[in-house]
């Protein structure tokens, strides 16, 4: 697969917000760069283009809770996260009994 190149309305850099950008996004999926977009390409269409979010502190999401302690709980929340823009999260435990905190830790680790 070609490189292939991604008209949006806004990407947000390092340097800030680019308006009517253009992103290349390279073969493998990576976005290969970013720059803003001439005036003969035409409008952007109305998608904002940014990193993904690092949540540093979440307990749960979407019904699911880290003190579960099981997969299905930690993936409820990966997907539910994911699909608002959260590229990773730091899943943290409440105070409660040793046992359910290693518990929720294990899967977690695992």
């Amino acid at each position: 697969m070609v490189s292939k190149h991604i008209h949006v309305g806004r990407i947000f850099t390092e340097s800030g917000w680019i308006d009517n950008a253009i992103a290349t996004i390279g073969a493998n999926g990576n976005i290969l760069a970013v720059s803003a977009a001439d005036n003969g390409r035409g409008a952007p269409n109305d998608l904002t283009l940014m990193p993904a979010l690092i949540d540093t502190h979440i307990h749960g999401v979407a019904g699911a809770d880290v003190m579960d302690g099981t997969h299905d709980a930690l993936n409820t929340m990966s997907r539910y996260l994911s699909q608002h823009g959260v590229g990773a999260f730091l899943a943290t435990t409440v105070t409660g009994e040793h046992h359910d905190i290693e518990r929720a830790l294990a899967q977690v680790r695992d």
